[in-house]
């Protein structure tokens, strides 16, 4: 089994970073109900522990989620909402990082653990998107989850399950960039 000691700090930071970030931004996709979806998003941690109890990586990744990590998580978010970045650029900050993080864990864990550590990032962001739902009541097909929240969602999802390195994304980058033609045309 894989575990933190296979991975360097850095590495395992953005492993953590990978799913806490995704579901930051699900909640960023709509105004409003930032709090309470902040506290589903911890809410959630505790639940795929649960959900995710045979996966000692996962159990591992989870555990840090105490006192002192939430009061670093909110002096880093106090941090960032003093240079404000558009939802854009941390959109496009979070996937990355999640594209990363996904590459560290293919390289390191197993094919089990990769594709737990993918339904986590998944269930925590679907979690996080149903938590607010008063203003958009009805106005939307899923449970609780408005459009933009699940094009957030979708996006995470392309990303979990995309490419498995840089040099396939660049290559499909560069093949959508010229009209879809093949990267040898």
């Amino acid at each position: 089994m894989t575990g933190r000691a296979d991975f360097s700090h850095v590495e395992w930071e953005l492993l953590v970073r990978g799913f806490t970030r995704p579901a930051e931004l699900v909640s960023l996709a709509e105004p409003g109900g930032i709090v309470l979806e902040t506290v589903h998003m911890f809410l959630a941690f505790g639940e795929a522990r649960k959900r995710f109890v045979s996966f000692d990586l996962i159990q591992e990744l989870l555990q840090p989620f105490a006192e002192e990590e939430i009061h670093r998580r909110i002096e880093e978010a106090r941090r960032f909402s003093q240079e404000p970045v558009s939802f854009e650029r941390y959109h496009e900050m979070v996937l990355n990082d999640l594209r990363y993080a996904m590459e560290t864990l293919r390289a390191k864990a197993t094919a089990e653990e990769v594709e737990a550590y993918q339904q986590m990032v998944l269930y925590i962001c679907q979690r996080v998107a149903a938590a607010y739902d008063e203003q958009y009541q009805g106005q939307h097909d899923l449970q609780g989850v408005t459009p933009n929240e699940q094009a957030v969602i979708d996006d995470v999802q392309k990303v979990l399950t995309g490419p498995q390195n840089w040099i396939e994304k660049i290559t499909e980058d560069i093949r959508q960039f010229f009209g879809g033609g093949t990267a040898k045309s």
